[in-house]
């Protein structure tokens, strides 16, 4: 098979060595790579709310790929089949607007870079962070903080990047930094969603400001971002999140919130979860960061425990305060909010959006695996559909705001739509061999294991040059594993904890 290429200028250097060299360097690089450094990481608790995702994702692992995305692969295949008759412009190659960086048929790593990524609820973001993981165990990249991060571990975070990037300038780090951030909130923390507008958003304009284009560095800073089809994000998020709470019975112990459980509190269906006022544009509410989210969460409904019956009844709807509503001023904001990111897409066109993601942060390895599909296929009611549009109709404006902006920045981009289409989409998807959609990606060189199983046996951990600390952040909390985890070799025989899901 195909190993991985070493970037153009390394290539272009090792053709001028001796033959004898190569080993030489093959050996040092090895020794180099692979500094026996292991830092301790405090162990993280998941606090108690946290106790349902925890049991539904083990309860996910036990029945299917532990690393699958619900229902992601068909409906993102059915979006892209309603996308296909827009309308595309004409492309000509004097078009002086044509990037030369997105038309290379090869993607090439950045010497200096960050992207963040603004994980969407149940838009395809997973599938994003299993393609991240990838790309990070080919030692491209590093992927250090979990996406609902604390405040100090971003400050950390940006701290040991800009003193990477300023050694890499002054020339005591041959490869700058390279680092991926996934921001999402909820869990374990909220903070970075809350403070997206007014820590995250300055704190990378700051960044592009001080180290990217015309700052000497040599540094790319960039953003992206993902909206889906609303009514077809909505049922995705009811099934995943929703619908276990309303098939449990709330059996004979009195439960109130927020422990309760049944139709009663969580709705009979859908429909009714939605109506409840609850559960509303969600989208826009995340994207916001300070509209209530943790409510779409939440059981709608009030419920009074009835002794004669010994079983919870309906009271009242649970409907979202009036500050957590969506208004027009809010959409307004939300707007100038998705116009900051340098790349905004939709699910209709996921790997559109995918490739030009990987093209504009350098990710050379997006091929990525079907899993899970077909699960959440509906013929909707039309009262109960009529229901769901209603409570998302900002997220549809949000939605249909997306799919222009993405076109207008790939006409920027890559001179037209069919352009992207004809010589990248077409042929990724080409190249899907049975459940990974644009082929297999090359073995992985390392994986991640428990830090203490690999002390263990004496693995020593693997350092790429671009990280910024000697751990890459040395966890797996989206992976339900609370303690420490380092990268080793591949070879070594221990069980993989991330990493892994896209070998064959």
């Amino acid at each position: 098979k195909k190993l991985p290429q070493l970037p153009l200028k390394e290539r272009r250097r090792m053709n001028l060595l001796p033959p004898f060299s190569f080993l030489f360097l093959f050996l040092l690089t090895t020794l180099t790579r692979r500094v026996s450094v292991l830092v301790s990481v405090s162990a993280v608790r998941p606090p108690p709310e946290a106790q349902p995702l925890i049991d539904a994702a083990l309860k996910l692992e036990s029945k299917s790929d532990r690393f699958g995305e619900i229902n992601l692969v068909n409906d993102i295949e059915e979006e892209e089949r309603k996308d296909d008759d827009a309308p595309v412009s004409s492309f000509s190659e004097e078009n002086n607007n044509i990037n030369n960086k997105y038309l290379n048929a090869e993607t090439e790593l950045p010497r200096c870079a960050m992207h963040l990524y603004r994980h969407i609820s149940k838009v395809g973001g997973t599938t994003i962070r299993f393609i991240w993981d990838k790309n990070v165990v080919m030692g491209d990249w590093e992927y250090p903080i979990i996406y609902g991060f604390e405040e100090q571990q971003w400050t950390d975070l940006l701290q040991r990047w800009k003193a990477a990037a300023e050694k890499f300038k002054s020339g005591e780090r041959s490869v700058g930094p390279r680092t991926l951030v996934e921001l999402r909130g909820n869990w374990p923390s909220n903070w970075p969603a809350q403070h997206f507008q007014t820590r995250i958003m300055p704190d990378i304009d700051g960044l592009k400001k001080e180290f990217g284009e015309g700052s000497g560095y040599g540094c790319e800073i960039t953003t992206s971002v993902l909206i889906r089809e609303p009514t077809s994000q909505t049922l995705s998020f009811y099934e995943y999140y929703i619908r276990k709470q309303q098939e449990q019975d709330p059996g004979e112990t009195k439960k109130m919130w927020p422990g309760v459980v049944g139709k009663e509190s969580w709705g009979y269906d859908i429909g009714d979860y939605v109506a409840s006022g609850r559960a509303t544009n969600g989208q826009v509410r995340e994207i916001l960061g300070n509209k209530c989210t943790s409510n779409l969460r939440e059981p709608g409904y009030e419920t009074e425990w009835m002794d004669a019956t010994n079983k919870p009844v309906r009271t009242h709807a649970r409907p979202i305060s009036k500050e957590c509503e969506i208004t027009e001023s809010d959409y307004e904001q939300f707007e100038k909010v998705l116009k900051w990111f340098d790349i905004v897409g939709t699910t209709d066109n996921f790997d559109h959006f995918l490739l030009t993601q990987s093209r504009t942060a350098g990710v050379r390895y997006p091929q990525y695996k079907k899993s899970n599909s077909g699960k959440h296929k509906r013929e909707w009611d039309p009262e109960v559909k009529a229901k769901v549009e209603h409570a998302t109709t900002f997220d549809k404006r949000a939605h249909e705001l997306a799919k222009r902006l993405q076109r207008e920045q790939v006409e920027k981009l890559y001179g037209s739509w069919e352009t992207l289409d004809e010589r990248f989409v077409k042929p990724f998807k080409s190249k899907t061999e049975g459940q990974f959609v644009g082929g297999k990606p090359p073995k992985s060189l390392y994986k991640w294991v428990k830090t203490s199983e690999a002390m263990a046996v004496d693995a020593a951990p693997v350092v790429p040059d671009c990280w910024t600390d000697d751990t890459g952040g040395g966890q797996a909390t989206a992976y339900i594993v609370f303690e420490p985890v380092a990268m080793v070799d591949k070879s070594v025989n221990l069980h993989c904890i991330k990493g892994c899901n896209f070998d064959s």
